[in-house]
């Protein structure tokens, strides 16, 4: 098995890193098969104009994998 460790700097406002009704940030994984895997990114440390993010991710199946970030925020501007 593979592991990956994805780490992220995000600079957006937000007011609670632990609320995904604030901000949510999500790994999606395409899979060798073509499946699409939401994995949750979780809070690691920093203020909302600098924060770190972290996924963590183990590969079930053989062959290549991508992925890309998503950062979904509640907060208004």
């Amino acid at each position: 098995m593979i592991s990956l460790t994805i780490k992220i700097n995000l600079k957006h406002p937000f007011k609670n890193p632990y609320d995904p009704e604030d901000i949510r940030m999500d790994a999606i994984i395409n899979t060798p098969k073509g499946e699409f895997l939401t994995l949750p990114c979780f809070y690691k440390t920093g203020t909302s104009q600098n924060s770190k993010w972290e996924a963590r991710f183990i590969a079930m199946q053989p062959g290549s994998h991508s992925y890309y970030i998503q950062a979904i925020s509640h907060r208004d501007t």
